[in-house]
């Protein structure tokens, strides 16, 4: 689910589509956990570089890339 934060006076809130809450069989009043992931953080991906073996070398895979597909 994605939401947006939004201000109001001096508070910040966030609302929730109502799809949302009734597939989710939730209501007003629920307690909910929330698990904030921004946006604009960035993922470091290094650490998984070298983990997967492929059968071609990189650098010829990703000329391919380069050059495109032939469908």
């Amino acid at each position: 689910m994605e939401a947006r934060i939004k201000k109001r006076g001096d508070s910040y809130w966030i609302a929730l589509k109502k799809e949302d809450l009734k597939k989710r069989k939730l209501q007003v009043g629920d307690t909910v956990d929330i698990e904030i992931l921004a946006k604009k953080e960035k993922v470091d991906l290094r650490p998984l570089f070298g983990m997967h073996k492929f059968k071609r070398p990189i650098k010829e895979i990703m000329q391919e890339i380069k050059e495109g597909y032939d469908v």
